[in-house]
Formats: structure tokens, C-alpha cells, sequence
């Protein structure tokens, strides 16, 4: 008798096992399905930080000329001591867009602890006015206080927008000088919209708001032939006649 009682107690104690087991197995495949739907919605609790780095790596890409990784390390300083999934993206890119050389910046994560930098400069063809820069694909952006302006071309116009035209009009119009060999160090739009440029030897041409190619081609064609030695002597041209110019002479020094 007693024999038949441990008996059945030790069934209904493998019983009460085998079911533990089973319920055991449904936690765990509801755990796991609650963390595959919803673990980025929900806020981090300190057992999912321990299966999570604490810190992540930053990964800079693009030919960088004017920035330096330090410099870029320090603006993103501010956004370490975080796990990857708590990073602020669009935080990090104004960060870094704000820098007065970085004309685009791309932020993505890369699990499991990996911010990736793409970062595009701005490449400087040319001053706009005396506080911006000009940049190849046409747009101006401000004048940071490091740079060497040494050498390049100053162009402006009133129109911000205009200086991807204003930057292939001097392109044309070195090429429509190439055979007086005198080159153009500005070329600029005043207010009323009217065009001028200046050698490198301080000749300035006066060519107005209309025709501007057909007088440009007048002053190649007329005026070094005009002129001859004399050109040095001139401060401006003035095109904005139908058929002719006008000069102006540099004021000559009094004698003592």
C-alpha cells in the first residue's frame, strides 16, 4: 500500500515538472516575440542595457580638406556616453552641419555600436563679395575666417542664387579674352543689374545690362589696337555705346 502511494506521488511529481516545463518554454517564446515586435518602442530597463553596448564607434567617410577629425570628434562629444539606439541622429547632423565647411552630412547607425559619418565639403572656386565663398555647384556659403583667398576670382551679384551663371560667365569671358591675354581678377552685377570687370591690372570694362558678348567682342577687337601702349593708362572702358567706347585715364601723379 504504501509502496502504491510513493509510486503516484513520484508520478504527479513528474507531472508537476514536465508542466513547469512547459510553461517555462511559453515565457520564453513570449519573451522572445514581445522583444522581436516591440523592443524599440519601449523604454530601456536595466536588463536590456547588460545585453547592449554601452558606447558606440564613429565611422567618418569623404575626402576631408578643411575639416579635421578632431574637429568633427568634438562635435560629436556631446552625444557620447549613450548606447547606440538612444543617439539623437538629427541632433548629431545639425551638429556637424553647423560647421562652416561641411555643406552635407548623412547619419545612420550600423548595429550593433557603429554611427557612420558621411560628410561632403564645400570646394571654394571663387570669392562672393568680401564675405563669401562661392562654391563648384554654384552656391554661396559664408566666408570662414581661416581660409586663403589668395588667387581665386572675386565675383558677386546681389542675386545669392545666380552663382553657378555668374561662375560659367567668367569661364566665357576669360575664353572671349584669351587673345588680349589680360586676365579677369572680377567680374561682378551692381544693383541695377549692369556687368563689370577688372583685369588683374586694374582696367575695369564697363559692358551694362544688355549685349553684353557683342561689346566684350568690340573691346577685343577695337581697343588694344586703339590704344596700343596707352591701355596701361587707362582706369575704365565704357561698351555701353551702339557703336563705340569711352575711356577713362587713371589720375596721373602731380610733379613736386
Amino acid at each position: 500500500m504504501a509502496r502504491g502511494m510513493a509510486r503516484r506521488d513520484r508520478g504527479d511529481e513528474r507531472q508537476k515538472i514536465k508542466g513547469n516545463g512547459s510553461l517555462r518554454k511559453v515565457l520564453v517564446m513570449a519573451s522572445v516575440l514581445a522583444v522581436a515586435l516591440g523592443l524599440t518602442r519601449l523604454p530601456y530597463s536595466d536588463w536590456a542595457r547588460q545585453w547592449l553596448p554601452d558606447t558606440y564607434r564613429v565611422e567618418i567617410q569623404g575626402r576631408l580638406q578643411f575639416v579635421s577629425d578632431v574637429e568633427l570628434l568634438e562635435r560629436v562629444k556631446p552625444f557620447t556616453g549613450v548606447s547606440l539606439w538612444e543617439v539623437n541622429v538629427e541632433a548629431v547632423h545639425d551638429a556637424l552641419l553647423a560647421h562652416p565647411w561641411l555643406r552635407k552630412v548623412e547619419v545612420t547607425k550600423r548595429w550593433p555600436d557603429v554611427i557612420t559619418l558621411r560628410l561632403y565639403e564645400y570646394s571654394p572656386v571663387a570669392q562672393w563679395g568680401d564675405e563669401y565663398l562661392l562654391d563648384s555647384s554654384g552656391k554661396v556659403f559664408d566666408r570662414p575666417t581661416e581660409v586663403d583667398v589668395q588667387g581665386m576670382p572675386w565675383l558677386y551679384s546681389p542675386d545669392f542664387n545666380a552663382g553657378r551663371d555668374l561662375w560659367r560667365s567668367y569661364a566665357r569671358v576669360n575664353e572671349q579674352l584669351a587673345d588680349v591675354e589680360l586676365p579677369v581678377e572680377r567680374l561682378w552685377v551692381d544693383e541695377r543689374g549692369a556687368w563689370h570687370l577688372r583685369f588683374a591690372n586694374s582696367l575695369e570694362l564697363r559692358l551694362g545690362r544688355h549685349d553684353r558678348d557683342i561689346r566684350l567682342a568690340r573691346f577685343v577687337e577695337l581697343v588694344p589696337k586703339a590704344l596700343n601702349e596707352r591701355l596701361a593708362e587707362a582706369a575704365y572702358v565704357d561698351l555701353r555705346y551702339g557703336n563705340g567706347f569711352a575711356i577713362g585715364w587713371r589720375t596721373q601723379p602731380r610733379e613736386s
